[in-house]
């Protein structure tokens, strides 16, 4: 799809509020490979990886053709990585992590 014809489309979209059937395919072929992308870079990040989604207005506004999608998918290999790391046992497997106690004095700190 050329980039005057996308624009073209998303312009009528923002007026009318029917999506076009080529920006419909072009936003859900978009989004399942941003969601492929994502995911792979994630597998090979490692469990501890953050993902900052800074700028989400896309996946709002083509909620409906893919942006759902892809925030599920995002959501499901967050709570995967997350058993996994519970699984493991606290602080990456080992059976007992280090205690933290409240100490007093003129300001408190946690110490472990």
């Amino acid at each position: 799809m050329r980039w005057q014809a996308l624009l073209k489309a998303d312009a009528k979209y923002t007026a009318t509020g029917t999506l076009g059937a080529a920006l419909s395919s072009y936003t859900r072929l978009a989004s399942e490979r941003l969601r492929g992308r994502l995911l792979d870079l994630a597998e090979r990040s490692g469990p501890r990886t953050v993902l900052l989604a800074h700028d989400a207005g896309l996946i709002a506004r083509y909620w409906k053709v893919g942006g759902r999608e892809l925030m599920t998918a995002l959501q499901q290999s967050a709570r995967r990585h997350a058993a996994r790391a519970v699984a493991a046992g606290p602080l990456g497997g080992r059976t007992r992590g280090p205690r933290r106690r409240w100490t007093a004095g003129p300001w408190r700190w946690w110490t472990g």
